[in-house]
């Protein structure tokens, strides 16, 4: 595998035997590498290069002589067996295409590693393997290591490599001692391959054909690609697994191994079976090669035309280097090391690496045939791989090949950079490229690719992978090299996948019934592309920290009986979290509907013993209470825009993270989670029923309830003229007001940041409902709509008898509604209207929700649960999705925290 020893890592196997040529003519030479392969390094670049010597030798051994234009046929010993397909063909002409893959994989245990056992882990080299450690820097390693070992949910698999089937016995026994000798050792019995082989009719006869031992990878290659289809591939290779499985399964469960499976996904820390699950294993991705050759004409089994074959497929390799970049990006594994350190790759672990493959090696300028591995590290500092230098990883001072083009006799080209994604997933991907073959076929030499022009493009996706975003002159450069329309728009920023999908459905358009397309994926439906980049970082994340506690905390005003989320919520985010719920006897859903809906009840405070959790609430935390560094919050703080008491709430929560619901926004700049509207709702209704309560001498308004009080201002309104409302406030909760004063039809006028105040316009409306949102900007100063001064001696100078205000911003230098000193309902048994000196009936009640709790609830938690899955790795995938809103959030927070 790409980050094994297989295929990539394996040529000492047979770079002893030079490969069969046949004789035909050598046309032309093109390209010499003795430039780059003399160049001398500089002390700096010494410093960042890793000193590899079974790199150094596997590129000695792997250099390629062969030359190009009109090339020979290679035919070396693993590929001879494909030779039969081109003999004893009656027809003397014939057409041929080839679409092949080689997977290259693990099995594994089914049970995992607990947390406990992975401090003891050696940091060696597997047996028989090289050592991988040497790619990292070794003080950022050893910083992610000492956080991993700390993480109390952290797992990790036993992986079960060849060396497994071919040299140990069932019990663990290897064939020989681990000593300088290879000492035979006399406690094996007989390798679990050959029981295998011993056992299972199936395998023998699949064995060295389509199932090989490569390196310590276990290699599935498919056999059926003359003319074959994307169909027919993907179904072979999966037979075939499922044959390995099948047969050799039942052997680990009788010999009491364990049970037996394939990776759901790259996992970043193992250990091997081999090494008697002792060692740490890192760099585990799997890897799939994919061979294509293009629709071609043989003569007698022979390419007639090799000039044009290589046109043609050295055109396509173009094509193929410019959508490289978003491929890794989409369908690349993360390093897990992202998780727990700076500047490790989002993208690929493998590319960043680039042993035995890169992004963009290959030369189609100078064109070499044949198995192609490693060359010499470019020297341009502006190359990609060179912009690394300041990354965790040592550079190599070789890299490999992204492509090899005609491998062996009638081969076209390989595409080596793709890691393993699953399976179901192929057939999009593949079918896509049959689709960029089309294309490049039908139009032709690209005028405009140039390399150069993508370093940035690929530095970006290899580094940051799903969460890059690419600029409308980057999009564009692949577009343009594509032959496809450009961005007009200069503000375009794409998301890789985004841009993929549209290169994709574009390709799917124009050549869907193209006769490559039709003879290579007859067919075809329009590709669905994913984004697995991010689903395999969600993956790794899991196996770092697990199921993280959620906590809904108990609220400490005894007022609040709104909750965050509902028990009908729960079973939507118990696959993410371990939630538990504080007691509480005033919120308006019971303990007891909790524990049904899967939550563990705990005691009031329970959070401040825990750490690693996410802590949810809805107001502010005690003020006494010490906050771990390593918790989350996520409630209404109320400290970013200078209220009062704001230094001492951002110094209690000092180290660790807020994420406060009001500042979470999308990209235009508005909230995504608030009850705004239902402060609009009740505040409507409060001040309707406010008014009608003194139009009547009533005394007493009842506790709220939305058909009473429906019922109740359309009695009183039938019998009195209907108020003029002036509507401040035109966002969430004005516009939910707004609905609720239409349905009674009450003339109002509306106040947005665009209207001019007038306090003469004040007097002449009846009601005043104040629902304005103040700038996050601390420095933009909103001028008072209302003062003390102005409504002292009001009354009888006006019609304004009825003041909601839904803002509630009491404390903050910035209100802009400045007449009153304390809440209007702040203990039970207060009154939801206060009369005022001036003789106006004011409503400032800063929890107006709350008044209609279960359905507040209920609303607020069926947009906040669409977030929480996001909230534990959102610093991480910041850029997409829902992350984006609430990394904008933290940002505020951080922003506060340092002023």
């Amino acid at each position: 595998m790409g980050c094994c020893h297989s295929v990539e890592d394996s040529t000492h196997t047979d770079a002893s035997k030079p490969p069969l040529q046949d004789n035909l003519s050598i046309a032309v030479q093109v390209g010499d590498t003795s430039e780059s392969s003399s160049r001398s390094t500089s002390p700096h670049e010494a410093v960042e290069v890793v000193q590899d010597e079974y790199l150094k030798r596997e590129f000695k051994a792997s250099m390629n002589q062969n030359i190009s234009y009109v090339f020979n046929d290679i035919i070396d010993d693993k590929h001879s067996k494909y030779m039969k397909h081109y003999s004893g063909n009656p027809v003397r002409e014939t057409l041929f295409w080839g679409i092949g893959i080689e997977n290259e994989s693990y099995l594994m245990l089914a049970d995992r590693c607990p947390t406990s056992s992975f401090p003891s882990l050696q940091h060696k080299s597997e047996r028989y393997s090289v050592d991988y450690f040497k790619n990292f820097k070794s003080k950022p390693f050893q910083a992610a290591w000492q956080k991993a070992c700390s993480l109390p949910q952290l797992t990790y698999p036993i992986y079960v490599n060849s060396h497994t089937f071919q040299k140990a016995d069932p019990k663990g026994n290897h064939k020989t001692l681990y000593d300088a000798e290879g000492t035979p050792n006399p406690a094996f019995t007989e390798s679990i391959h050959d029981h295998l082989m011993r056992e299972s009719a199936a395998f023998r006869e699949v064995y060295d054909k389509s199932i090989v031992y490569d390196g310590d990878s276990i290699e599935f290659i498919t056999q059926r690609f003359y003319n074959g289809t994307v169909a027919d591939c993907v179904q072979e290779w999966t037979d075939r697994e499922a044959l390995m499985l099948r047969e050799a399964a039942p052997l680990y469960e009788k010999w009491g191994i364990g049970t037996l499976m394939y990776p759901d996904h790259n996992y970043g820390f193992v250990t091997f079976l081999s090494t008697r699950k002792k060692n740490l294993g890192i760099c585990n991705t799997g890897t799939v090669h994919v061979n294509l050759t293009l629709p071609t004409i043989l003569m007698d089994g022979c390419i007639a035309n090799k000039d044009a074959f290589a046109k043609t497929h050295l055109n396509f390799i173009e094509y193929i280097q410019m959508l490289e970049p978003l491929i890794i990006a989409c369908y690349g594994t993360p390093d897990v090391l992202s998780m727990l350190g700076d500047g490790y790759s989002l993208g690929s672990l493998r590319v960043s690496r680039s042993r035995y493959i890169s992004l963009q090696t290959f030369d189609t300028a100078a064109p070499i045939n044949g198995k192609l591995l490693l060359m010499d590290k470019p020297a341009d500092p502006a190359f990609w791989y060179n912009q690394l230098k300041g990354s965790p990883y040592y550079l190599n001072p070789s890299i490999g090949y992204d492509v090899n083009f005609n491998k062996f006799k009638n081969h076209g080209i390989e595409l080596r950079f793709f890691d393993w994604f699953p399976e179901d997933l192929w057939p999009a991907v593949l079918n896509l490229f049959v689709l960029l073959a089309q294309h490049s076929v039908a139009r032709g030499k690209s005028h405009t690719f140039d390399k150069k022009r993508y370093n940035g493009i690929i530095l970006a996706c290899v580094q940051k992978g799903c969460t890059a975003r690419l600029s409308s002159l980057e999009c564009n450069v692949i577009l343009e090299d594509l032959g496809l329309e450009p961005f007009a728009d200069s503000d375009v920023h794409m998301a890789p996948l985004e841009l993929l999908q549209l290169i994709s459905d574009q390709l799917y358009n124009a050549h869907r019934d193209g006769a490559i397309t039709q003879q290579m994926s007859p067919l075809m439906e329009r590709p669905h592309l994913v984004d697995y980049n991010r689903t395999a970082f969600e993956a790794l994340w899991k196996d770092l920290f697990g199921r993280p506690e959620l906590i809904i905390r108990a609220e400490e005003n005894p007022l609040e009986t709104r909750t965050t989320i509902a028990p009908s919520e729960l079973a939507s985010i118990l696959p993410y979290y371990r939630v538990s719920v504080e007691t509480s006897s005033t919120r308006c859903y019971t303990d007891e509907e909790y524990r049904n809906g899967g939550a563990n009840i705990v005691s009031r405070g329970y959070w401040e013993q825990t750490r690693h959790s996410l802590v949810i609430g809805l107001k502010g935390l005690p003020p006494a209470v010490h906050v771990c560094p390593t918790q989350t919050h996520m409630y209404f703080a109320h400290c970013f825009k200078g209220q009062e008491g704001s230094a001492a709430i951002l110094s209690q929560l000092e180290g660790s993270t807020l994420i406060d619901y009001e500042f979470m926004t999308n990209r235009e700049g508005k909230r995504v989670l608030s009850f705004c509207a239902q402060s609009g709702k009740v505040g409507a209704y409060l001040a309707l029923m406010a008014y009608c309560a003194r139009k009547t001498k009533s005394s007493v308004i009842p506790a709220f309830h939305e058909d009473t009080y429906q019922i109740g201002i359309e009695t009183v309104l039938l019998g009195i003229d209907a108020p003029r409302v002036l509507l401040i406030g035109y966002g969430t909760a004005g516009k939910r007001a707004k609905q609720v004063l239409d349905q009674f039809g009450v003339e109002t006028t509306i106040w947005t940041s665009q209207s001019t105040p007038s306090l003469s316009v004040i007097r002449e409306h009846q009601i005043l409902i104040h629902a304005i949102r103040l700038p996050d900007d601390t420095s933009k100063l909103v001028k008072p709509f209302l003062t003390k001064d102005d409504v002292s001696g009001w009354r009888g100078r006006g019609s304004l008898s009825v003041v909601c205000d839904i803002s509630c911003d009491l404390g903050n230098p910035r209100n802009t509604l400045p007449i009153y000193d304390e809440w209007t309902l702040s203990e039970k048994g207060d009154s939801y209207v206060r009369r005022l000196d001036s003789g106006i009936d004011l409503i400032a009640i800063p929890h107006l929700p709350s008044l209609d709790p279960e359905i507040s609830s209920s609303e607020f938690s069926s947009t906040l649960v669409d977030y929480l899955p996001h909230v534990r790795w959102f610093k991480w995938l910041h850029g997409v999705e829902r992350a984006a809103e609430i990394q904008r959030s933290y940002e505020t927070f951080l922003s506060a925290r340092k002023s």
